[in-house]
């Protein structure tokens, strides 16, 4: 083939990459594009459109670093990329990386916010958010963004309070193995204070 002899063309790469795109294999087409170098303006929105898929299925299939590298690409393409930042958060708090989960998910939100986004995208960025908030044992910041779940949307607001009772009680209870017992008790009553839903069960835990 034409690239075979010309490895180096990136005009070449960028035009299979769209012709991928077209051909419904985002796959191929993100492959082309990596191998492209600079995408052109009139293409950036098909290439866009390949890294998005690529990257959402990486991430259903759970290869994070895939999905990651994509939705750096997303984002490079577009530095307002919500779905980019929306991935690759996930992606994060799929490597344990809870850090950047939270500060690629609030600037999802942010760029939701000032778009002004239907609520059923904003309650799921902040449902997203809050669980990696929990995930970092940041329990008042996850308690705060949680409010914008409980306005709307009450399945997963409960399903929020009953995650924010396993986090804080494995939290608790590494404390306590580690013969941390003011430090684990002390845990369990940030939790109670922030999560009024489950506070009767976590503070009869403190007093236990």
């Amino acid at each position: 083939s034409y690239l075979q002899t010309h490895p180096s063309d990136p005009q070449a790469y960028t035009l299979l990459g769209v012709a991928n795109t077209f051909g419904g294999d985002p796959a191929a087409a993100r492959a082309a594009f990596d191998k492209a170098g600079p995408i052109p303006d009139q293409y950036k929105t098909l290439a866009q459109q390949s890294y998005e898929k690529y990257a959402q299925s990486s991430l259903e299939a759970k290869k994070y670093s895939d999905a990651i590298g994509a939705a750096n690409h997303l984002i490079d393409l577009n530095a307002q990329s919500l779905q980019g930042y929306y991935i690759r958060g996930q992606a994060a708090i799929g490597t344990l990386n809870y850090a950047a989960a939270i500060a690629d998910l609030q600037k999802a939100r942010a760029i939701a916010t000032a778009a002004k986004s239907d609520d059923r995208t904003i309650v799921t960025l902040a449902f997203t958010l809050a669980i990696a908030q929990l995930d970092a044992g940041q329990f008042g910041e996850a308690a705060t963004t949680a409010r914008d779940v409980s306005r709307s949307d009450t399945a997963r607001s409960a399903q929020i309070d009953k995650f924010a009772y396993a986090a804080v009680m494995d939290a608790a209870i590494t404390l306590a193995n580690a013969g941390k017992i003011p430090e684990s008790v002390g845990r369990l009553e940030s939790g109670a204070a922030a999560f009024p839903n489950e506070a009767a069960a976590l503070t009869a835990e403190a007093a236990y």
